[in-house]
């Protein structure tokens, strides 16, 4: 089964993507801000990680910034989904190797179960 780190602040979006990605039959574990994503990522393996921007405590692109030095999660892909969208914070994000840059506003929790099976 492929473990997916979904890294969200907002209830209603974990609840719903949360939901449709393990009725697909996806392992699903939360964070909702970025210090506990990294705590996460530091003790666990995980396939694939869904990461916000705006955050509390730690920013999204401060995780990513952050998190991708380290060499246990270099081959782990980022798909950051996200509402915020400068060209500025697209630009570093995908520099720091983020797969994917997707607006919450074009993504159903169906849309999102669609991208993550490509991964795999």
């Amino acid at each position: 089964m492929r473990k997916i780190l979904l890294v969200e602040d907002e209830r209603l979006l974990i609840d719903l993507y949360k939901k449709e990605l393990e009725k697909e039959g996806f392992e699903v574990e939360v964070a909702e801000n970025g210090i506990e994503a990294e705590k996460k990522l530091k003790s666990q393996n995980f396939d694939l990680v869904l990461l916000d921007i705006l955050m509390p405590k730690m920013s999204g692109d401060e995780l990513l910034e952050k998190i991708k030095k380290e060499e246990f999660v270099k081959k782990v892909p980022f798909i950051v989904i996200s509402n915020f969208d400068t060209p500025e914070i697209r630009k570093k994000v995908e520099d720091l190797g983020a797969k994917k840059y997707i607006l919450k506003t074009d993504l159903t929790p169906k849309k999102l179960v669609k991208i993550v099976k490509k991964e795999f």
